[in-house]
């Protein structure tokens, strides 16, 4: 095997194992009574994510000129800390 395709062999497994063990990311929407509109949110689960289990749970909140998906794009690494 020449050197390219050992590194190529070596990038491509280690992009497949990186990018299967992200946590999942999801954007839901919720009806708010308060603002009588939907509200768009981002919700990081872990990969191995069980609804018969408990987990802490972290809120983070947008400046007043931001959206939603604010954490998710500007700190991309923030899906990692979801165990």
């Amino acid at each position: 095997m020449s050197l390219g395709m050992s590194i190529l062999f070596v990038f491509v497994t280690a992009f497949t194992l990186f990018s299967y063990s992200k946590n999942q990311v999801d954007t839901i929407s919720i009806f708010s009574t308060k603002m009588k509109m939907e509200v768009k949110n981002v919700v990081i689960t872990p990969l191995n994510y069980s609804p018969k289990k408990h987990y802490p749970v972290d809120y983070l909140l947008h400046g007043y000129r931001d959206n939603y998906s604010k954490w998710i794009t500007t700190v991309p690494q923030i899906q990692s800390l979801s165990t």
